[in-house]
């Protein structure tokens, strides 16, 4: 298939990683910089759910839309939820070794503690 085949659902999202499409038809992908974007693909509307400060290395999305993603850069598990709620466990050697919150759809730094 030809590139020219193609067409952008959205711009300026910043090297999006893992796209997976959430219940309600969005598509969500993490960003280069820890971002969590949501996708409307009937307007291409963009939001920033949350950011980590990492590099999310991919998404996925449950049957109720909640996020998970891979932050490579921090060795963090994350889970977004619909409002915005960001909760992350630090991986090290198999061990969970803490928890963090952000407030809901602040699109602010998680930081684990």
């Amino acid at each position: 298939m030809e590139l020219e085949a193609f067409t952008a659902v959205a711009q300026g999202l910043d090297h999006p990683e893992g796209v997976a499409l959430a219940p309600d038809g969005r598509l969500v992908a993490g960003g280069e910089a820890g971002q969590i974007y949501t996708v409307d693909t009937s307007t291409g509307a963009v939001d920033q759910r949350a950011s980590t400060g990492g590099f999310l290395f991919g998404v996925t999305v449950d049957g109720e839309g909640t996020v998970y993603g891979c932050d490579f850069g921090r060795a963090e598990l994350l889970r977004i939820t619909i409002a915005g709620e960001v909760s992350c466990t630090r991986v090290a050697r198999r061990r969970t070794h803490s928890a963090c919150r952000t407030s809901p759809r602040s699109a602010t730094t998680a930081r684990c503690t």
